[in-house]
């Protein structure tokens, strides 16, 4: 399936969109004269509320973030060949840097994080991450590869700057990473995201060692802060449910080539 269409679609089943599409039907309903129309109204400003909470957006990330924290003595015993770092994004507008172009806040962390294991176990580094949709801006990798060497004075020995997805991030960095006879990785990514990218890594033919980063359903008690909305909520809402969909789709795709 083409990119945009992929894109599209994922957009209108994520919030607000989805919500916004329930709520013009809601809306519909009610010129009708139907009382269901009411009724999904109150449920759309429900969802929105409940999304916009802490506690629901611990509650949606707190099964997704399956892997605990990488400790060194799994590294020591593990042997890895290399480290793979998977992109989260960039900045395209970015005046206060020369380039105008830089890592995007995720992408960053995940770079922090692989930066640290790259000075401890002195593994060489696969930063991943294409030109997701075609527009004429570096791939993801390429400015990866930049902020390391700039910043942490790290060089990236593979860029990887075809993938668009996590399933392609999986099979473009092991068609890469296989013909230098390496196949057993340190996968670095958001905790959130490492159960999918894992198993994509993992049936793409890599022994893989996660090491997520980027935590955030800790176990602290609940406050009265948690119940209130706020935006920061609704995104992390908005980005577990992501992860949610993309397990989904990859089902179905699944699904659909052994049919």
């Amino acid at each position: 399936m083409d990119i945009w269409i992929t894109y599209i679609i994922k957009g209108l089943l994520l919030p607000p969109a989805s919500l916004l599409l329930v709520a013009v039907l809601g809306c519909v309903l009610i010129v009708q004269g139907r009382k269901s129309g009411l009724m999904l109204l109150l449920s759309v400003l429900m969802t929105w509320y409940l999304l916009s909470t802490v506690i629901v957006a611990k509650a949606l990330i707190k099964p997704l973030e399956a892997y605990p924290a990488l400790q060194l003595a799994q590294v020591n015993a593990f042997n890895a060949q290399a480290i793979v770092v998977l992109g989260a994004g960039i900045r395209t507008y970015a005046p206060e840097y020369a380039q105008q172009v830089t890592v995007s806040h995720s992408t960053l962390e995940r770079l922090h994080y692989a930066a640290l294991l790259a000075r401890k176990t002195h593994l060489p580094m696969l930063v991943v991450g294409g030109n997701v949709l075609g527009q004429k801006q570096p791939p993801e990798a390429e400015v990866m590869a930049t902020t390391l060497a700039e910043d942490y004075g790290l060089n990236a020995r593979w860029q990887e700057t075809s993938s668009r997805n996590t399933a392609e991030n999986a099979r473009f960095s092991y068609a890469l990473l296989e013909k230098q006879h390496i196949t057993t990785v340190i996968l670095v990514t958001h905790a959130m995201h490492m159960p999918r990218a894992a198993e994509a890594f993992s049936r793409s033919g890599f022994t893989v060692l996660p090491a997520p980063t980027g935590y955030i359903a800790d176990d602290s008690e609940n406050t009265i802060f948690d119940f209130i909305p706020s935006a920061r909520a609704f995104l992390l809402s908005t980005s577990a449910i992501h992860e949610y969909v993309g397990g989904v789709w990859k089902l179905i795709g699944h699904y659909a080539k052994i049919s």
